[in-house]
């Protein structure tokens, strides 16, 4: 269903002595898009990692549709939650091999439509050979924000109820930003989704929003009442 809940998490990196997450709480509903503010080293990428299941918390339990992900297997977790972390790692090899890495069974009809939803087609346009052109070691054939794109392509393919996305609009302009941001929208539809990032247009993605400062969860300032 994809609901997804912190329930007391304090994580620490080893050889550390501050927590990078302390003593955080959060509840996501199915279907909702949570933006997590914060500056950089607040703690927001630690998230990410712990619900893909690259850490375990010290204490408390990260718990996906209730059940603790420590009870699933590696294999059960990344089927379910997929993730767009900050640095894409691309191979030398087409842009359809790089696109369809994690789903090397994808439809092509369904390729087609989330490169064309990222505006990947354009790219493939004016490659030599289209989708079939090698990128290069780690991609350096394509700019940052196509490299992020089609990391973004990856996750989505994946077709998973819970996507966490790490800065999605890195590498981007904010015209590039403001094109992608409606079929965004539209692919994160239905899906549980953790949004991570400073840039300005994820509020419009977001059904609610969470700050993160020095590893703790912000509670949101009461609105005082008017006499």
């Amino acid at each position: 269903r994809g609901e997804i809940e912190l329930d007391n998490v304090t994580f620490r990196y080893p050889e550390t002595m501050r927590p990078a997450l302390d003593s955080v709480s959060l509840r996501v509903e199915p279907g909702e898009t949570l933006l997590v503010r914060g500056e950089s080293g607040a703690g927001k990428s630690t998230l990410a990692r712990l619900l893909v299941r690259l850490y375990d918390p010290d204490q408390g339990t990260v718990r996906l549709d209730s059940v603790d992900v420590r009870d699933l297997t590696l294999g059960s977790v990344r089927a379910n939650v997929a993730s767009l972390l900050q640095e894409q790692l691309l191979f030398d090899a087409t842009l359809w091999e790089n696109m369809t890495y994690a789903v090397p069974d994808a439809g092509k009809e369904d390729v087609v439509a989330v490169g064309a939803a990222l505006g990947l087609d354009e790219v493939a346009a004016v490659l030599p050979d289209g989708s079939h052109a090698a990128v290069g070691q780690r991609g350096r054939g394509l700019s940052g924000g196509q490299r992020q794109r089609v990391g973004l392509a990856r996750t989505l393919l994946r077709d998973a109820p819970v996507v966490v996305l790490d800065e999605p609009f890195a590498g981007l302009d904010d015209a590039g930003a403001r094109r992608l941001l409606p079929e965004l929208a539209e692919l994160l539809r239905r899906r549980t989704t953790i949004l991570i990032s400073h840039h300005p247009l994820a509020e419009e993605l977001a059904t609610r929003t969470v700050t993160i400062a020095n590893g703790r969860l912000l509670e949101p300032i009461p609105v005082a009442l008017s006499a």
